[in-house]
């Protein structure tokens, strides 16, 4: 007799976010469960909401001060449309 263990799913982990610390697009999306095609542009965009808490630099996400970080993720592939989704991150 053979016991077979439940499947789980695993969460992916919330991007780190500090003052020394910054996120990069592709962790943020990584979190979003937004997949990335060969190609594709990506960019983020810190609201104006949060914008005393963190800022989009480049491609990457770095904390300001502790606080909740709210920011755009873009993904614009070669062919398709563009999918684009708003995240809450900590900035510890």
């Amino acid at each position: 007799m053979t016991t077979v263990a439940p499947m789980t799913t695993v969460a992916p982990t919330q991007p780190v976010i500090s003052v020394k610390i910054a996120a990069t697009a592709t962790s943020i999306a990584k979190y979003a469960k937004v997949s990335i095609p060969a190609g594709a542009g990506i960019s983020v965009k810190v609201l104006s909401s949060s914008s005393r808490y963190c800022k989009a630099m480049g491609s990457s996400v770095k904390g300001i001060k502790k606080g909740t970080c709210k920011v755009t993720l873009t993904v614009s592939p070669k062919k398709g449309p563009r999918v684009t989704k708003t995240v809450v991150l900590k900035v510890s």
